[in-house]
Protein backbone atom coordinates (compact mmCIF):
# COMPACT_ATOMS: atom_id res chain seq x y z
CA UNK A 1 0.00 0.00 0.00
CA UNK A 2 1.24 3.59 -0.85
CA UNK A 3 -0.50 6.64 -0.11
CA UNK A 4 0.81 10.24 -0.55
CA UNK A 5 0.79 13.20 1.57
CA UNK A 6 0.05 16.60 -0.28
CA UNK A 7 0.21 19.65 1.40
CA UNK A 8 -2.61 21.40 -0.65
CA UNK A 9 -1.04 25.11 -0.32
CA UNK A 10 1.97 24.45 -1.57
CA UNK A 11 0.63 21.34 -3.91
CA UNK A 12 4.02 19.29 -3.04
CA UNK A 13 4.14 16.46 -1.20
CA UNK A 14 5.88 13.20 -0.65
CA UNK A 15 5.24 9.51 -1.10
CA UNK A 16 3.93 7.85 2.25
CA UNK A 17 3.63 4.15 3.40
CA UNK A 18 2.02 4.28 6.64
CA UNK A 19 -2.21 4.04 6.71
CA UNK A 20 -2.70 6.85 8.68
CA UNK A 21 -1.84 10.28 8.68
CA UNK A 22 1.98 10.90 10.61
CA UNK A 23 1.29 11.98 13.93
CA UNK A 24 2.94 15.64 13.37
CA UNK A 25 0.39 16.43 10.94
CA UNK A 26 -2.59 15.63 12.87
CA UNK A 27 -4.62 18.49 12.98
CA UNK A 28 -2.62 20.45 10.03
CA UNK A 29 -5.86 21.84 7.88
CA UNK A 30 -3.43 21.87 4.79
CA UNK A 31 -2.06 18.66 4.53
CA UNK A 32 -4.38 15.26 3.16
CA UNK A 33 -3.21 11.46 2.53
CA UNK A 34 -4.59 9.77 -0.56
CA UNK A 35 -4.33 6.86 -1.30
CA UNK A 36 -2.76 5.21 -4.68
CA UNK A 37 -4.37 2.70 -6.67
CA UNK A 38 -2.12 -0.46 -6.95
CA UNK A 39 -1.81 -0.07 -10.65
CA UNK A 40 0.12 3.09 -10.23
CA UNK A 41 2.45 2.20 -6.95
CA UNK A 42 5.67 1.22 -8.35
CA UNK A 43 5.33 4.44 -11.15
CA UNK A 44 4.12 7.04 -7.74
CA UNK A 45 7.11 6.01 -5.95
CA UNK A 46 9.78 7.30 -7.92
CA UNK A 47 8.55 10.74 -7.39
CA UNK A 48 10.98 12.60 -5.40
CA UNK A 49 10.01 13.51 -1.69
CA UNK A 50 9.47 17.51 -1.65
CA UNK A 51 9.91 17.53 -5.75
CA UNK A 52 6.25 16.39 -6.30
CA UNK A 53 4.67 19.54 -7.17
CA UNK A 54 4.59 18.64 -11.36
CA UNK A 55 2.48 15.82 -10.51
CA UNK A 56 0.20 16.85 -8.27
CA UNK A 57 -3.33 17.80 -9.89
CA UNK A 58 -7.07 18.99 -8.73
CA UNK A 59 -9.89 17.98 -10.70
CA UNK A 60 -12.64 20.34 -11.00
CA UNK A 61 -14.47 19.10 -7.86
CA UNK A 62 -11.08 20.20 -6.17
CA UNK A 63 -10.23 16.53 -5.16
CA UNK A 64 -6.60 16.18 -5.65
CA UNK A 65 -4.30 13.28 -7.75
CA UNK A 66 -1.52 11.95 -8.85
CA UNK A 67 -0.62 12.38 -12.38
CA UNK A 68 1.10 9.07 -13.57
CA UNK A 69 1.42 10.27 -17.03
CA UNK A 70 5.15 8.99 -18.12
CA UNK A 71 5.84 12.01 -20.03
CA UNK A 72 5.86 14.06 -16.37
CA UNK A 73 8.58 11.10 -15.18
CA UNK A 74 10.61 11.18 -17.70
CA UNK A 75 10.75 15.10 -17.35
CA UNK A 76 11.74 14.50 -13.83
CA UNK A 77 14.70 12.41 -14.50
CA UNK A 78 16.23 15.18 -17.08
CA UNK A 79 15.64 18.22 -15.37
CA UNK A 80 18.29 18.70 -13.20
CA UNK A 81 20.80 17.46 -15.65
CA UNK A 82 20.10 16.98 -19.19
CA UNK A 83 17.85 20.42 -19.20
CA UNK A 84 20.22 21.98 -17.30
CA UNK A 85 23.22 21.32 -19.44
CA UNK A 86 21.05 21.82 -22.65
CA UNK A 87 20.05 25.21 -21.56
CA UNK A 88 23.52 26.29 -20.80
CA UNK A 89 24.68 25.45 -24.11
CA UNK A 90 21.64 27.29 -25.83
CA UNK A 91 22.77 30.13 -23.61
CA UNK A 92 26.28 30.01 -24.50
CA UNK A 93 25.17 30.21 -28.35
CA UNK A 94 22.96 33.30 -27.68
CA UNK A 95 25.03 35.77 -29.14
CA UNK A 96 25.12 33.52 -32.76
CA UNK A 97 21.09 35.57 -32.88
CA UNK A 98 22.36 38.77 -32.52
CA UNK A 99 22.11 40.65 -35.99
CA UNK A 100 25.39 42.48 -36.26
CA UNK A 101 27.62 39.03 -35.13
CA UNK A 102 29.82 38.86 -37.93
CA UNK A 103 28.59 35.49 -39.69
CA UNK A 104 27.24 34.88 -42.94
CA UNK A 105 24.27 33.65 -43.97
CA UNK A 106 25.45 30.04 -44.04
CA UNK A 107 27.07 30.02 -40.58
CA UNK A 108 23.63 32.15 -38.99
CA UNK A 109 21.83 29.01 -40.90
CA UNK A 110 24.34 26.19 -39.08
CA UNK A 111 23.75 28.17 -35.78
CA UNK A 112 20.06 28.10 -36.33
CA UNK A 113 19.79 24.98 -36.65
CA UNK A 114 22.08 23.80 -33.55
CA UNK A 115 19.97 25.65 -31.56
CA UNK A 116 17.25 24.27 -32.91
CA UNK A 117 18.54 20.65 -32.49
CA UNK A 118 19.04 21.55 -28.70
CA UNK A 119 15.47 22.88 -28.09
CA UNK A 120 14.07 19.61 -29.70
CA UNK A 121 17.31 17.36 -27.86
CA UNK A 122 14.05 16.58 -24.81
CA UNK A 123 11.48 15.06 -27.50
CA UNK A 124 14.01 12.57 -29.29
CA UNK A 125 15.20 11.31 -26.17
CA UNK A 126 15.04 7.37 -25.84
CA UNK A 127 14.25 6.13 -22.11
CA UNK A 128 14.37 2.90 -20.53
CA UNK A 129 11.54 0.91 -18.25
CA UNK A 130 12.15 3.22 -15.38
CA UNK A 131 12.24 6.43 -17.09
CA UNK A 132 15.74 6.76 -17.35
CA UNK A 133 17.31 8.85 -20.47
CA UNK A 134 19.46 6.37 -22.58
CA UNK A 135 23.28 7.42 -23.70
CA UNK A 136 22.59 9.88 -26.69
CA UNK A 137 24.63 12.39 -28.66
CA UNK A 138 24.75 16.23 -28.22
CA UNK A 139 24.28 18.28 -31.22
CA UNK A 140 27.86 19.39 -31.94
CA UNK A 141 27.83 23.55 -32.07
CA UNK A 142 29.29 24.70 -35.69
CA UNK A 143 32.84 25.47 -36.28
Amino acid sequence: MLNFIINTVTKNGFPYTGTEMPEYLNGDVNHIMINIPESDVERVSKIMPFRATPFIKQDTEGNFFIDTDENLFKRMNIQDTIIIERNRRLSESDWSRVDDNGLSDEKRELWRVYRESLRNLPSSIQYDEHYMPLPFEWPIPPQ
